[in-house]
């Protein structure tokens, strides 16, 4: 199951028709497995995160990471530019909504980030980049 975060558009692609293009067209077969390569190493390091982080490491680094993609630099900090809830948190790092706001009101109290509703700041990205 996907859910997207964004306005997505997706294609279906008959597998015969997919095989053909991969053998015929050398730089859509390049960018294909570069494509896996990177999908599988990112599968990688969400094992090992799930296997030897905590949970405020696991969060730092997502936060980072929405930062990286969905960041608008504002003069408190970098604004991500995506609403996300405590739980879709969660479930990306696997933990619970509660531990994830636990860890978020720490974050707050330590000034790693502020919050506005479900727009997260990240005020402290070196902060956050020691703890990821």
């Amino acid at each position: 199951m996907v859910e997207a975060m964004e306005v997505t558009a997706t294609v279906e692609v008959e597998r015969g028709a997919l095989d053909k293009l991969l053998q015929t067209n050398a730089s859509v077969t390049y960018q294909f497995l570069r494509a896996m390569i990177n999908r599988r190493r990112e599968l990688e390091t969400k094992v090992e995160q799930l296997v030897f982080k905590d949970v405020g490491s696991k969060l730092a680094e997502l936060l980072l990471r929405l930062g990286s993609e969905h960041g608008l630099e504002h003069r408190r900090g970098l604004v991500l530019g995506l609403k996300i809830t405590h739980q879709e948190m969660a479930n990306l790092i696997g933990s619970t909504r509660e531990t994830v706001s636990l860890t978020l009101s720490h974050f707050k109290r330590n000034g790693l980030i502020q919050t506005e509703g479900r727009k997260v700041i990240l005020v402290d990205r070196e902060a956050l980049r020691s703890l990821a």
